[in-house]
C-alpha cells in the first residue's frame, strides 16, 4: 500500500469543493481574508501563512507519540489556522488545520482498517471500498454537574470527566493508534474510527478510563463510506451521511439519562465491599449519591484499588465530618489545590463572585447549530448559481469549532472586560506558630471554613502550604453586610481571636472547631469575579456577578450579531440568566438552568413581515412587523465585494397559499410589503428568533416553573422568554421609566398589575395576549396610569409618541412588570444620584 496515494484519495473525502469553484472568487494576495463557516471574516496579513508555516513545530516531530502529544497539536494547531485551504469565496472558511486534522483523522482510522484486513488489491480510484463509523463515548455531562450541592463539586467533577476523557483519548489515538477524536460537547466525545465489528475487550478498556460512578455509554454507529460522503454521487444521500457522521450519534446521546452504575459495572463486587467495615444504615455520599459516607474504609481492599483516585488528607474521618465519600472529598479539594497553585488567578469560590447584594447568576448559552451539524443548512450558501456548499467532514469540524470559540472568547474575553473591575483584594490571615500543629493535623488542605470574629462570619480556605487563611468571600459585600467603615476592621481582624468552624451543609449547622488567634494580615492580589463552566460548540455556561449578567448578556449579543448576522435567520442564539442567593445550592441552581437551555430545544420558525427595507452604509436595513431591526452586511470583509453566497433568506410571496411557496431571496433583494396588501396575503420571510428569558431563585422551588410549551413560550410568564433583538429595545424603555422615582415605578407597575388581576384573573397576561378585543379598555388604563405618573424631566406628552406607544405596549403585554422584577428587584437597582425619590402617584 502506498501512504502517499491513501492520503491523496482521503484528501477528496474529507473536503470536495476544489473541484468545483469558479476561479473568479479568488481574493488578491495582498488583501485575503480568512471566512467562520457563518460568512463573518477577518483579514490575514501578507506575511501571516508564510511566517506560521516556518513556525511548524517539525522539528519536534517525536513528540507525537510521547505525552507531549497534545502541546504539540496544539502548537501545530496555532500555527496552521493562520492559513486557508482555498483562497476563492465561499471556500475560504476552511483552515489548513481544519482541512489536515480530518485528512490525519481519517488515514489513521482507514490505516488501522487496512492493517488488520489486508485486503488484496486496492482500487484509490473509488470512494466506497473505505468506511468510517462513529464512535461515540456519551454521558449526560450536565446531569452530572445536577448532582453538585457545591461550586468546588461541580468543578470537581468537571476534572473527573476531563481526565477521564483524556484517558480514553490517549487509549485510542495513542495507545492504539486507531481513531481521532472529531467532535466532543457536552454530550461526550466521538472518534472517527475504522469500520470494525464491536470490540468488547476494547469498550472494557475504554470502561476503565472513568470511574465507577461516571460510567459512559459507549456505541458505535453505522458505517458511512466516501461514496456516501460524495456530494456529486447521485447514487447517496450525501446529507443524510454527513448527519450521521455527528448530528444522528448526537441525537441518540441526548435520548440518554444514565444512571450511576449500570449492570455490567462490577456492581456485586462493589456492593460487597461496602458492607465490609459499614456501620449499620450507613448513609449514602451526598455528592455522588453513589458511595457510602468515609468511603473506602482504612486499609480495606477498595482503598487500595482507589488509592491513585484519593488525597492522603481525605481520611475515613475528615469524610465522615462532611457526609462524603472519600472519593467526592478528594474531588472537592483537588480543584481548590489548583486554584492556589495558580497563585490564586480567577476564583473557584461563589461567595467571591457574588455582587455586593450577595447574589450570582448562572449566565446560560445555546447556539442552534442543530442544523449545520446535520448539513441541511450548508444547502442555503451557494457557491455558484444553484450549487450550495457540501456538508463535508471537514465542514462540520470547522462549525463545531467555531461555536465553541464563539463561547470561550464570551468566557475568557468579554466576561472579564465586561465585569470590568477586578475585586480590589484578598486578605490573608497568619494565626500564631502556636496553632500550626494542630491546624494541620485536623484541617483539610485548600478546604473552606469559616472565621467568627465579633459576630461576623468571614469565609476563608485553609492554605496548609503556607499555613495561612486566605479569604473566598466579596470583601466588598462583607464590608457592605456588616457596616463597616474604611479599612480599620481589617488592622483589628489582623490582631483577632476567632473562631474557627466547619461550613454547614444541607440539613446540618456549621460546627465550632477551635479558636485561633490571628497575629498578621497581607493584601493579595485581585481577582476577576468569572467562574467559566462550560464551553461547548452548542452550549456555554458560566457564573457572573448579578448585577453584571445583563450587560453580559447584551455584550454576548453584540458579538452574536457581528459574527452570524448574515447567518443570523437560520442560527439561533438563546441566552438565558439564573439569578440566584450565594447560599443557594448549585444543584437547584443547575438544575433551573438545563431547563432554561431547553428554550431552543423545539424548532420555532417564525413568518416575518418587513415594514421598511433600506441600504445604509454596506448593510441592508431590515424593520419587521414586530419591530424588530436587523442590519445585515452585504459585502464581505474587505467591504468591496457583494456578498452573494450567505445572506439568503427563506422568502415566501404570500403565506396565505397551501403549501406555502417557499424560494431563497438575497437581503439586497427584500423589499418592504405594500401596506394596500391585506396582512395574510403580505410576503413574509422566514426567522428561526432568537430569546432570552431570566428568573430569580428566591426559592429553590422556584426552578420549577421553567417550562415552556411547544411554541418556545413558558406557560407561567407568557410574555417570557423575549426575542433577543428586542433587549435594546426593552432596555430603552427602562431608561425611559428611569425619569419616575423608584417609588413612582413601583406604583405604576403594581397599580397596572393589580388591575388587570383583578379584571382579567391570574391568567391576566395570556388572556389579554389572546384576546385582541379586551385590549382596548386595560390599554387606556395603562396610558391612564402612565401619564398620571410623576414624569420629573419631561411630562408624559412631551415624550416622543413612539416611547408612548411602547411604553403602553409593555404595560399591557406585562413587559413593563418583567423589567420592573429584573432591574428593581433582582438587580436591586438604586435610585440616581441627586434625584428625587418621592412624588406623589
Amino acid at each position: 500500500m502506498s501512504p502517499a496515494l491513501l492520503v491523496a484519495a482521503l484528501h477528496g473525502i474529507a473536503h470536495f469543493e476544489k473541484e468545483d469553484a469558479p476561479d473568479d472568487n479568488s481574493q488578491p494576495y495582498q488583501e485575503m481574508h480568512r471566512a467562520t463557516p457563518f460568512g463573518s471574516e477577518d483579514p490575514i496579513l501578507v506575511d501571516t501563512p508564510a511566517a506560521a508555516l516556518k513556525s511548524l513545530p517539525l522539528d519536534r516531530l517525536s513528540k507525537i507519540v510521547t505525552p507531549e502529544r497534545r502541546r504539540w497539536l496544539a502548537d501545530m494547531r496555532g500555527c496552521m489556522a493562520q492559513g486557508i485551504a482555498d483562497t476563492r469565496r465561499p471556500q475560504n472558511d476552511i483552515t489548513l488545520w481544519d482541512w489536515g486534522y480530518t485528512v490525519a483523522s481519517l488515514t489513521k482510522a482507514a490505516a488501522a482498517w487496512l492493517f488488520k484486513t489486508k485486503p488484496e488489491s486496492l482500487d484509490f480510484t473509488r470512494r466506497d471500498w473505505l468506511a468510517w463509523r462513529t464512535l461515540r463515548v456519551s454521558l449526560d455531562i450536565l446531569g452530572l454537574y445536577q448532582q453538585s450541592d457545591t461550586i468546588r463539586d461541580l468543578l470537581g467533577i468537571g476534572d473527573a470527566l476531563k481526565k477521564s476523557f483524556e484517558a480514553v483519548q490517549t487509549l485510542l489515538e495513542e495507545t492504539y493508534a486507531l481513531a481521532n477524536r472529531f467532535y466532543h460537547d457536552e454530550t461526550g466525545a466521538y472518534y472517527l474510527f475504522p469500520n470494525f465489528d464491536r470490540d468488547d475487550e476494547l469498550l472494557q478498556e475504554i470502561r476503565g478510563c472513568f470511574p465507577p460512578d461516571l460510567q459512559p455509554q459507549i456505541h458505535l454507529e453505522a458505517p458511512v463510506n466516501g461514496a456516501q460522503l460524495d456530494p456529486w454521487n447521485k447514487t447517496y444521500d450525501y446529507v443524510e451521511a454527513a448527519a450521521n457522521l455527528v448530528a444522528n450519534p448526537r441525537k441518540s446521546a441526548l435520548k440518554i439519562r444514565q444512571e450511576p452504575v449500570q449492570w455490567d459495572n462490577n456492581l456485586y463486587s462493589w456492593g460487597k465491599e461496602w458492607l465490609k467495615d459499614r456501620p449499620p444504615n450507613a448513609e449514602i455520599c451526598t455528592v455522588c449519591g453513589f458511595r457510602p459516607v468515609g468511603y473506602p474504609p482504612k486499609n480495606s481492599e477498595a482503598e487500595a484499588t482507589l488509592e491513585p483516585e484519593l488525597a492522603s488528607w481525605a481520611t475515613f474521618d475528615k469524610a465522615k465530618e462532611r457526609n462524603l465519600c472519600r472519593v467526592c472529598l478528594t474531588r472537592r479539594g483537588r480543584r481548590s489545590q489548583e486554584w492556589a497553585e495558580r497563585s490564586f488567578q480567577g476564583t473557584v469560590w461563589t461567595s467571591e463572585v457574588a455582587d455586593n447584594h450577595g447574589r450570582l447568576a448562572l449566565l446560560v448559552g445555546r447556539l442552534g447549530l442543530e442544523g449545520w451539524l446535520d448539513g441541511v443548512l450548508f444547502s442555503t450558501i451557494m457557491i455558484k448559481g444553484d450549487s450550495p456548499k457540501a456538508p463535508s467532514p471537514t465542514r462540520l469540524y470547522r462549525v463545531a469549532e467555531t461555536g465553541r470559540r464563539f463561547w470561550e472568547r464570551a468566557w475568557n474575553v468579554i466576561a472579564p472586560a465586561v465585569v470590568n473591575h477586578r475585586r480590589t483584594f484578598r486578605l490573608a490571615l497568619h494565626p500564631e506558630d502556636a496553632a500550626w500543629d494542630w491546624l494541620t493535623a485536623k484541617l483539610g488542605p485548600y478546604h473552606a471554613y469559616e472565621l467568627q470574629w465579633e459576630g461576623k462570619t468571614l469565609e476563608v480556605v485553609w492554605d496548609a502550604p503556607r499555613s495561612r487563611f486566605v479569604t473566598v468571600e466579596n470583601l466588598e459585600y462583607f464590608v457592605k453586610r456588616h457596616k463597616l467603615k474604611d479599612e480599620e476592621w481589617i488592622e483589628k481582624l489582623g490582631q483577632a481571636k476567632c473562631q474557627l468552624r466547619e461550613p454547614g451543609t444541607a440539613g446540618r449547622k456549621s460546627q465550632p472547631l477551635n479558636s485561633v488567634q490571628i497575629i498578621k494580615y497581607e493584601k493579595l492580589d485581585a481577582y476577576v469575579p468569572v467562574i467559566p463552566l462550560l464551553a461547548e460548540p452548542m452550549v456555554g455556561l458560566s457564573l457572573v456577578p448579578a448585577d453584571k449578567a445583563l450587560d453580559l448578556v447584551q455584550a454576548i449579543c453584540r458579538a452574536y450579531m457581528d459574527q452570524m448576522a448574515r447567518v443570523r435567520d437560520r442560527l439561533p442564539l438563546h441566552l438565558g440568566l439564573v439569578f440566584f442567593p450565594r447560599r443557594a445550592p448549585m444543584r437547584a441552581v443547575l438544575e433551573a438552568g438545563r431547563a432554561m437551555l431547553k428554550m431552543g430545544d423545539k424548532k420555532v420558525e417564525e413568518w416575518w413581515g418587513i415594514v421598511q427595507a433600506e441600504t445604509v452604509n454596506d448593510k441592508r436595513r431590515l424593520i419587521f412587523d414586530n419591530g424588530v431591526v436587523w442590519e445585515v452586511p452585504l459585502c464581505s470583509g474587505d467591504g468591496t465585494v457583494l456578498d452573494k453566497w450567505y445572506p439568503h433568506f427563506r422568502f415566501c410571496p404570500s403565506i396565505q397559499n397551501e403549501p406555502p411557496i417557499i424560494e431563497s431571496k438575497h437581503v439586497k433583494d427584500l423589499k418592504a410589503r405594500d401596506s394596500k396588501t391585506p396582512p395574510d396575503k403580505r410576503p413574509k420571510v422566514c426567522i428561526s428568533p432568537s430569546r432570552f428569558d431570566f428568573e430569580f431563585l428566591d426559592i429553590t422551588g422556584r426552578r420549577f416553573e421553567i417550562s415552556y410549551d411547544v411554541s418556545g413560550r413558558r406557560w407561567s410568564r407568557p410574555t417570557r422568554p423575549f426575542l433577543l433583538d428586542n433587549l435594546d429595545r426593552l432596555e430603552a424603555l427602562w431608561k425611559q421609566m428611569q425619569d419616575l422615582s423608584i417609588t413612582q415605578r413601583y406604583q405604576v407597575v403594581q397599580a397596572i398589575e393589580a388591575t388587570r388581576e383583578a379584571w382579567f384573573g391570574q391568567d391576566g397576561r395570556l388572556a389579554l395576549l389572546e384576546k385582541d378585543e379586551e385590549k382596548g379598555t386595560f390599554r387606556q388604563f395603562v396610558r391612564d396610569t402612565l401619564a398620571g405618573a410623576a414624569w420629573r424631566k419631561t411630562s408624559w406628552e412631551k415624550i416622543s409618541p413612539e416611547i408612548r406607544q411602547q411604553l403602553e405596549d409593555a404595560g399591557v403585554t406585562g413587559e413593563l412588570a418583567d423589567l420592573a422584577e429584573l432591574h428593581l428587584q433582582i438587580l436591586k437597582e438604586k435610585e440616581s444620584k441627586g434625584a428625587d425619590n418621592h412624588g406623589d402617584f
